[in-house]
């Protein structure tokens, strides 16, 4: 977020009002800290159910919870990719020539895609099978 306003803030200087500029980066910048205070802090079935009580477009929810979902979806494979290559002997501290790192790289991202695609195939499956019926229920309630 911060770039973007940047390029703003210079386009705004460039066009003679330095006062704009600084001000834009200035709130942007304590938007974005107080967005990262609040993600770190307040657990994500709390925060959804904040924010359905402030009554948030149901629709951006849905997106936020399959967004934090499928990242902890994502965040599994990568882990049980690399506890198998670790258990294969994968690479150790002897260093590789960028090229083929980069290109080990890319196959695991190649092969992380494929897999976290998979599962959450299977895990939509799944939720259609148990009556999803477009709406995630939200187990934290505000008092």
């Amino acid at each position: 977020m911060l770039p973007f306003a940047l390029c703003f803030a210079a386009a705004s200087a460039l066009a003679g009002d330095p006062g704009r500029a600084v001000w834009l980066v200035i709130r942007v910048y304590l938007s974005s800290l107080a967005a990262l205070i609040l993600i770190a802090t307040t657990p994500m079935p709390e925060l959804i159910a904040g924010l359905e009580w402030l009554r948030v477009p149901r629709f951006l929810l849905q997106v936020m919870q399959f967004l934090y979902r499928y990242m902890m979806v994502l965040m599994e494979e990568a882990n049980a990719m690399r506890q198998a290559e670790s258990a294969r002997g994968g690479p150790s501290g002897v260093r590789r020539l960028r090229a083929l790192r980069f290109r080990r790289a890319a196959a695991a991202a190649g092969a992380l895609f494929a897999r976290s695609y998979a599962r959450a195939e299977a895990i939509h499956l799944a939720m259609l099978s148990r009556g999803f019926e477009g709406r995630l229920p939200v187990r934290a309630r505000l008092r």
